[in-house]
């Protein structure tokens, strides 16, 4: 049994994530201040409950943002693995200096956490949007990804430059970076695309399109990400490193 700090883990993906690992007989601290944007807060609510629930002994809900300092967050715990942020290329137009304090500030400030308890692993979501519109495709990890097109996807690569940075202190660290492609699935967030467009076909009205409708999108279902996110806590070499999923 192991015991795992998920930040976000009543959220689209974290709650996945955290019923993934109770099922398999871990234990889960999770934290996630309960915001209301992007996703609702309404649905952190339930499935917080419906975890308490299921899981009672072996899940723990802390309500606390990640930009806040505390300290005892990560005691006992085995392994952090960080999906709280704020999501979305449109609404970071709209606030971008909330987006770098909670995806850059809120990603250092746990990692620095982790790294003083002692913690070997930290695995956290980063973004395709890192590559930007100048990546060839499909894109790799390799590449440079300095051109973001929005100022959520610049939070997203500055977090993972910090992470680079401050991995260097516990070069024993793993430190997998997960580049997510377009999350959908059961509790996705309702501004998705794939969710706008439902709410059309449902209520029998066309779907938008925006341009000339030649642009191509990776989508990836929420059942396959979280294996993923496991298999990048638990198998990751050393250092941080950018992976696709």
């Amino acid at each position: 049994m192991k015991r795992w700090l998920v930040s976000g883990g009543v959220g689209f993906i974290g709650h996945h994530l955290s019923t993934a690992l109770l099922e398999r007989g871990d234990r889960v601290r999770v934290v996630d201040d309960f915001s209301d944007a992007p996703y609702p807060a309404a649905f952190k609510l339930r499935h917080a409950a419906e975890l308490a629930k299921r899981y009672a002994e072996r899940i723990e809900v802390i309500e606390q943002c990640v930009t806040k300092r505390y300290p005892t967050l990560v005691e006992g715990i085995d392994g952090v693995i960080h999906l709280a942020g704020l999501a979305g290329v449109r609404p970071s137009f709209a606030d971008p200096v909330r987006y770098m304090a909670v995806n850059v500030e809120g990603t250092a400030n746990l990692l620095d956490a982790a790294q003083r308890a002692g913690i070997e692993t930290f695995a956290f979501a980063s973004s395709s949007s890192v590559y930007g519109n100048s990546t060839p495709l499909p894109a790799k990890e390799e590449e440079p990804a300095v051109e973001p097109e929005s100022p959520y996807a610049a939070s997203k690569r500055s977090a993972e430059l910090a992470a680079m940075a401050m991995v260097k202190k516990t070069p024993s660290m793993r430190v997998p970076m997960l580049r997510f492609f377009t999350v959908y699935g059961k509790w996705q967030r309702p501004e998705m695309a794939i969710t706008s467009f439902l709410r059309d076909i449902m209520a029998d009205r066309p779907i938008t399109m925006f341009g000339d409708g030649s642009m191509r999108r990776d989508f990836t279902h929420v059942d396959d990400i979280v294996p993923g996110i496991i298999a990048a806590a638990e198998k990751a070499p050393a250092g941080a490193r950018a992976y696709n999923l």
